[in-house]
């Protein structure tokens, strides 16, 4: 096996780990004379804001964070997506239904929406 092959299955396997791909990511952009501050700075978002895609899908800073290291999202978070890129997230329909209005919950109810006394 070529000694490229082995660094690039050596980086894949630290990718598994999120503790290791975390230092991983701080090391590259460190060879790159940034850090997960900066590159908050330049998205103008806080620094929260980029931490955050280390405990949870977070496309826009997965996409930020591939893009600083010239590599594909998916190679840096393989757990998220599938094997030809796309996202392995949820949808949540919830948001696709309208929100029922008071007067929309009234007629579903039977009510009217006011408290009856009793």
């Amino acid at each position: 096996m070529s000694r490229k092959r082995r660094q690039h299955e050596t980086v894949l396997e630290l990718l598994r780990d999120p503790q290791k791909r975390r230092a991983w990511i701080i090391y590259q952009l460190s060879l790159q004379g940034k850090t997960l501050a900066s590159v908050g700075r330049d998205l103008r978002v806080t620094r929260g804001a980029v931490y955050a895609v280390f405990k949870a899908p977070y496309p826009k800073m997965e996409k930020a964070l591939a893009t600083e290291l010239g590599v594909e999202p998916s190679f840096l978070f393989p757990e998220r997506y599938d094997e030809f890129g796309k996202p392995k997230r949820p949808r949540d329909d919830t948001r696709k239904s309208p929100r029922m209005s008071g007067k929309n919950k009234a007629q579903k109810t039977g009510r009217k929406g006011k408290k009856e006394d009793a």
